[in-house]
């Protein structure tokens, strides 16, 4: 009833509405004293109450408008022709919503519904459509809207500390709110396709106030806009959103925790969760041609992961922590099939980590395409990885603990096990009774074996080690006998 106030084009009118119901789907004439609750009725004034001859009134449940000296049908000719233009409209943002770019088209076919700047914004700022044909002299923050594309970090932290931003972000309905930025008002919704928030619908009254009833038009709009969001969720996802930010990170690879908290907090994610990492490699030396329909499987059938191409592999990213049961770790073995191999991080519990178990799972992915696996988990190759670094380091095999180097030396020309001996001497931290259990011989054995072993190599660090119990010594120890593990493994 108000919209249908406000668009009548008469001066002599007298609202009496009282509860104005957004049910209206039609128009009839008053002809009977049965009232339909979603349909507006005109009659004549005079049938009902005392009025002249051309008053009309228009009633609707409770509410009611006295239209004076104007007739009947030519009142109930305006109020078809109003309700046509609200179903035309709303019929054409139906189908807009099913356009790529339909929040803009969606804006732009509302500017006469709306009257009004507005703007949709993603909860990192940035502008996802912006109304046309307002001008930037309107108000300043209006120019600064249009100048920077959307909303800046600072002016949402500012924002946050002046209007308490997250509680106005929890509208779910179109509100009426005053502007802590001027002497107006503004009118805001959040948008939450598929139960997460990925972005904000904001109507301004910068040039005329808000009419009455307005938030019930704007939930329409609203209502297709969240509708055309889930049709392209890929794209309006707050992990889409992250996927951008972490696209960026790459190109100049370093990470920007503010430019991603507000997506992070959308997605009700915490930089301290644990996550894994997924680089997917095609099988191919030439250029991938199949990666984005992978792309496309994976953003479809796992919406809260971030996925995005980088070069020549798509990056994944998971919070076990919010999402562990998504299921995606134990299925990627039947989404890379023939076409692709996949590297698997460890977890890791801190984000800001990205960049570096990013390079652990591109490194697995790697090795999936040198020796023809399918899937590399990280997890699982540790000892394997360790190995291989310290093989290929040749210098780094000069640096080893010279007495184990001897040793082993002395086992391959004489068939003696003196190397394995220490070792397990070593690692049972010289206790002589667990050593011996170890390697199944009697502890005086053990300890005659010792003695022999010193005229063969001098044993001096590892008495101080076993003496001082001097950790330093014991790690060069250890990492000593790394090194020559990794030199012996079979085929090296």
């Amino acid at each position: 009833m108000w919209e249908i106030y406000y668009a009548l084009p008469y001066d002599t009118i007298v609202p009496m509405i009282q509860m104005g119901h957004a049910t209206i789907e039609q128009a009839r004439l008053i002809a009977s004293s049965y009232l339909d609750h979603k349909t507006v009725y005109a009659g004549r004034a005079n049938n009902y109450f005392e009025a002249d001859d051309d008053d009309t009134l228009i009633v609707h449940r409770q509410d009611m408008i006295l239209v004076r000296g104007v007739d009947t049908e030519n009142v109930f000719n305006e109020i078809c022709s109003i309700m046509e233009s609200y179903n035309r409209w709303e019929s054409d943002i139906a189908q807009l919503a099913e356009n790529e770019g339909g929040l803009q088209l969606m804006l732009d076919a509302s500017k006469n519904v709306l009257k009004a700047p507005c703007y949709v914004y993603a909860p990192d700022g940035r502008a996802f459509a912006v109304a046309s044909g307002y001008s930037s002299d309107i108000h300043w923050h209006w120019a600064e809207i249009l100048e920077d594309k959307g909303i800046t970090s600072s002016r949402i932290r500012s924002l946050r500390d002046s209007i308490n931003l997250p509680e106005v972000w929890k509208d779910t309905f179109p509100r009426t709110r005053d502007s802590q930025m001027g002497d107006h008002q503004y009118m805001h919704c959040s948008l939450y396709p598929n139960g997460y928030m990925a972005g904000h619908f904001v109507l301004f009254s910068f040039s005329r106030p808000f009419d009455k009833g307005l938030e019930r038009i704007a939930n329409i709009l609203v209502k297709h806009m969240t509708r055309h969001m889930e049709a392209y969720y890929a794209h309006y996802s707050p992990t889409s959103m992250l996927a951008e930010s972490f696209s960026r990170f790459f190109a100049r690879n370093s990470f920007d925790e503010p430019e991603i908290a507000l997506s992070l907090r959308a997605l009700r994610w915490q930089l301290e969760d644990e996550f894994r990492i997924y680089v997917i490699r095609e099988r191919s030396r030439q250029d991938p041609v199949l990666l984005s329909r992978l792309y496309n499987v994976v953003t479809s059938q796992f919406l809260f992961v971030i996925a995005f191409l980088f070069g020549n592999s798509l990056v994944v990213v998971e919070n076990e922590s919010r999402h562990s049961s998504s299921g995606l770790f134990d299925r990627m073995e039947s989404l890379v099939q023939d076409d692709f191999c996949c590297g698997v991080s460890v977890l890791f519990d801190d984000l800001r980590q990205f960049h570096t178990y990013y390079l652990q799972a591109k490194n697995e992915a790697e090795w999936c395409l040198e020796s023809g696996g399918g899937v590399s988990r990280a997890q699982e190759r540790g000892l394997d990885q360790i190995y291989g670094t310290l093989r290929k380091d040749q210098l780094l095999w000069t640096y080893a603990a010279c007495e184990i180097d001897r040793l082993e030396r002395y086992d391959k020309e004489n068939g003696t096990s003196y190397y394995q001996t220490l070792k397990a001497y070593v690692l049972s931290c010289f206790h002589l009774s667990e050593a011996a259990r170890y390697l199944g011989i009697h502890r005086n054995s053990l300890a005659y074996r010792l003695e022999k072993m010193r005229e063969v190599s001098d044993l001096a660090l590892v008495d101080e080690a076993a003496t001082l119990h001097d950790p330093e010594a014991m790690n060069y120890l250890l990492l000593s006998f790394a090194i020559h593990d990794a030199r012996l493994l079979p085929g090296e």
